[in-house]
């Protein structure tokens, strides 16, 4: 088999979400306007464009030292998922404070990720035990079994594309065919708990003209781990702390 790689469209990403911004009324006495932004966002596609998969390395059934005879035709990817859905939701509290006599304003803005929510999907996979390939009959989203895919068909070394049947399934030859998953929690809901990071900006007007910023970015330096509540495996999402200075000019 030889390689043949083309350009084309992917699946179509469906997305939707809503937006609310709220502004208070100023707080005159401290001379501070409070503002609080939110989101939420999804996303979800499923692909049934064919995928020609062909593992390398992989030996012929009957015949030494030739390779294998047979490419797998996937829906939507050479994979056990062919589709995702992902849900954000997000929210900010941002404060601005100003102190005319001292040509200052103090912007402080609270960042939190309140929701991350993933999940792989798939429209032909089953479960399927440690050891075999047989289907289980159990449900590919509960995250505790292992799963398959068939091919939708496979074509041999002369060309002719052959559909998959009950029989395939059964034929020794063309089980390297059935893909599987490397783990149990391949279709579990994924996510993590939620995380924060806030930002100072101090800005000095000098003159007409100058003004100088002072910015501190994850100033309270939080950076928790997170885990996966899939996999369980841990990470930090919230960036560095650092700090730096900025002089804008005005014509």
């Amino acid at each position: 088999f030889a390689a043949s790689r083309r350009q084309e469209n992917g699946a179509d990403v469906h997305r939707y979400g809503v937006e609310l911004t709220i502004d208070f009324p100023e707080i005159k006495p401290i001379d501070t306007q409070v503002r609080i932004d939110a989101s939420w966002n999804h996303s979800h596609f499923s692909s049934d464009k064919l995928v020609y998969y062909y593992q390398n390395g992989w030996s012929h059934t009957s015949l030494p030292n030739r390779s294998y005879q047979y490419a797998g035709i996937y829906e939507g990817n050479a994979g056990v998922w062919n589709g995702r859905r992902t849900d954000n939701v997000d929210a900010n509290l941002t404060t601005i404070t100003h102190i005319p006599r001292a040509r200052l304003i103090i912007t402080c803005r609270v960042e939190a990720a309140l929701l991350r929510s993933s999940q792989y999907t798939s429209s032909r996979a089953f479960t399927v035990d440690a050891s075999s390939n047989a289907p289980t009959g159990g449900n590919i989203y509960d995250g505790q079994s292992y799963t398959a895919v068939y091919p939708v068909s496979y074509i041999d070394l002369d060309g002719n594309v052959h559909p998959w049947t009950d029989a395939s399934a059964a034929d020794p030859e063309l089980s390297r065919l059935i893909l599987r998953s490397g783990n149990i929690y391949t279709f579990a809901a994924d996510g993590y708990d939620p995380y924060v990071s806030a930002n100072l900006s101090v800005t000095k007007e000098i003159g007409d003209h100058v003004s100088l910023s002072f910015f501190a970015n994850n100033f309270t330096n939080s950076r928790p781990y997170v885990k996966s509540y899939a996999t369980g495996v841990s990470a930090i999402f919230t960036p560095n702390f650092y700090y730096g200075l900025t002089c804008r000019l005005k014509f």
